[in-house]
């Protein structure tokens, strides 16, 4: 599928906003899912709708230095920002279930 034109890089990029899509809609959906009150619905969407930039902003200022420290392989910020989410998304969960702050 690779042709000898270098017309693949060119594909990859047109596709990918398919991909950008979808991330930027997946919270905005599991938001929709949590919250059944419509009235905090529509705060709850709000709230994740203006966070995403924030967490852009941060991944790309903190990329760089998390690469350059375990060696450059960009892997590594993945792995990175997988463990950071999944603690943070545990700790939140916790708290939230704890107080009732998304009853079904």
């Amino acid at each position: 599928w690779v042709s000898s034109s270098g017309s693949a890089p060119r594909v990859i990029g047109a596709l990918s906003g398919v991909n950008y899509a979808v991330h930027a809609t997946n919270g905005l959906i599991v938001a929709t899912d949590i919250v059944s009150d419509p009235r905090r619905r529509a705060q709850t969407i709000a709230m994740v709708n203006n966070t995403l930039p924030m967490a852009q902003l941060i991944t790309a200022l903190s990329g760089g230095a998390i690469a350059q420290y375990f060696g450059g392989g960009f892997e590594s910020v993945f792995v990175c920002y997988g463990f950071l989410g999944a603690l943070v998304t545990s700790v939140v969960w916790a708290i939230s279930s704890r107080q009732g702050l998304f009853p079904r």
